[in-house]
């Protein structure tokens, strides 16, 4: 009797389990997914100028592992672009300089930069029917990251305090009036952590094959400016070519000792679509 009423229990937990395993199977799904949409880096406390936004991207591969019929957790890889631009309509600034003082002002600077981070997310994500919802973490490891810039106009001189004398010129010193100056180069960032939220509509194609199209944020939360051991003019004199100007990125340059840019924060968002292979 008691062998009898032992082998009805385990039936009965067993016919329990199954139930509830063809109600809540787990599911491994791969993804493909692309993104668009504006990004910028985000500036805090400026000493001049304006930053602005740009065209923001991405391109990656994921894993998703459901454990259970509405939720699951979402891991990946994805080359991120962030692009964002600077604008300084006047700056002028003084400082010594080769045993004298460099004076100069400079109009409409303007600076693009453009940075490629290797994005990876712990992500939870939520589906219930059509919509679906994705929230958590994402590591950005800085892969390039480079500036260029231009300066509409400037006038510099300069003033020999021992002599009293002041010299507009000649050019080949560096003093007089100059046009059209551009400089290029490479910035160092540190990796950034992103608070990173994306919901949309899931379009289902067939039992193992699904389409994703939503919104995303990635929010930064730290400060990636990698500080120079000493800063830099953004309008520096070169004393073996004074006539050669070359811009220094605003990231790494101070105006009369204030920093142009203190802390720097990536911050994108946008459209993402998404081809997902599912198997249960």
């Amino acid at each position: 009797m008691k062998a009898n009423t032992l082998k009805i229990g385990i039936l009965l937990i067993a016919a329990q389990v199954a139930a509830t395993l063809s109600v809540a199977q787990t599911r491994h799904q791969f993804s493909i997914d692309a993104a668009g949409g504006l990004s910028t880096l985000s500036y805090h406390k400026p000493a001049a100028g304006e930053n602005g936004t740009g065209f923001g991207g991405s391109f990656g591969v994921g894993y998703t592992f459901f454990f259970s019929e509405n939720f699951g957790v979402h891991i990946g890889a994805a080359a991120a672009l962030i692009q964002s631009n600077y604008e300084l309509r006047t700056v002028t600034e003084a400082y010594p300089t080769d045993g004298f003082q460099y004076n100069y002002t400079a109009e409409n600077y303007h600076e693009t930069r453009q940075a490629i981070f290797l994005n990876i997310p712990l992500m939870l994500r939520f589906e219930s029917g059509w919509f679906y919802a994705s929230a958590g973490v994402k590591a950005g490891i800085p892969l390039h990251a480079g500036y260029k810039n231009e300066v509409g106009n400037l006038r510099a001189f300069g003033y020999y305090p021992e002599a009293d004398l002041t010299l507009y010129d000649p050019a080949f010193m560096g003093f007089g009036r100059f046009t059209d100056i551009s400089n290029k180069g490479d910035l160092e960032l540190t990796p950034a952590f992103f608070a990173a939220v994306e919901a949309g509509v899931k379009w289902t194609l067939s039992a193992k094959l699904s389409l994703y199209t939503g919104l995303y944020l990635d929010y930064g939360v730290n400060n990636i400016r990698n500080t120079p051991p000493q800063e830099q003019k953004l309008i520096p004199y070169n004393s073996t070519a004074p006539s050669d100007y070359r811009p220094n990125s605003v990231l790494t340059s101070s105006v009369n000792g204030a920093s142009l840019a203190d802390k720097i924060t990536p911050l994108a968002a946008g459209i993402k679509i998404g081809v997902a292979f599912g198997t249960k």
